[in-house]
């Protein structure tokens, strides 16, 4: 989520996480999707109070600027899901060759439903239906989808 108090937050993170594992952070910011408007991505948290400053750099990652094939060809399998927004995984014949890399391995099926998620919203909910094991009614009993009904949500695809 991009927001302008996303900056203060990921101080904040860093900080806690530094004074409850007692060990150097990498604060690593990531983003899922590309915002609908022109956005101003800092990486970075600048502040300065009566001649004290606070300054915490982090590390951003656009999944949208990321390549999909380079999911397939490092391998990256915790990144399968999320191919369908990566960069060039919009594609039909490349969310398959997600599906059928998750497919493969017994511990990645339980994330085939994040990938058929994020599926929709790039090709039609009809494909999607069609080329995985997607179930409207699995979706349904989701705590997204029932949060997105209280809020008056409506995806159109």
């Amino acid at each position: 989520m991009l927001t302008t108090k996303m900056p203060r937050r990921m101080r904040a993170y860093a900080a806690l996480a530094e004074e409850k594992y007692k060990k150097p952070v990498y604060p690593v910011l990531i983003n899922i999707l590309e915002p609908s408007t022109p956005t101003e991505i800092v990486n970075c948290y600048e502040s300065e109070f009566l001649n004290l400053r606070a300054y915490q750099d982090y590390r951003v990652i656009n999944l949208w600027e990321i390549e999909a094939q380079t999911v397939f060809q490092q391998p990256l399998p915790s990144l399968l899901p999320f191919v369908p927004i990566l960069k060039g995984g919009g594609e039909e014949a490349t969310v398959r060759q997600a599906l059928q890399l998750l497919r493969e391995d017994e511990q990645l099926l339980e994330l085939e439903n994040l990938l058929a998620f994020f599926a929709t919203f790039v090709l039609k909910t009809e494909i999607v239906q069609q080329i995985m094991r997607w179930d409207m009614a699995v979706l349904q009993q989701s705590p997204w989808y029932q949060q997105i009904l209280q809020e008056g949500v409506v995806f159109n695809n």
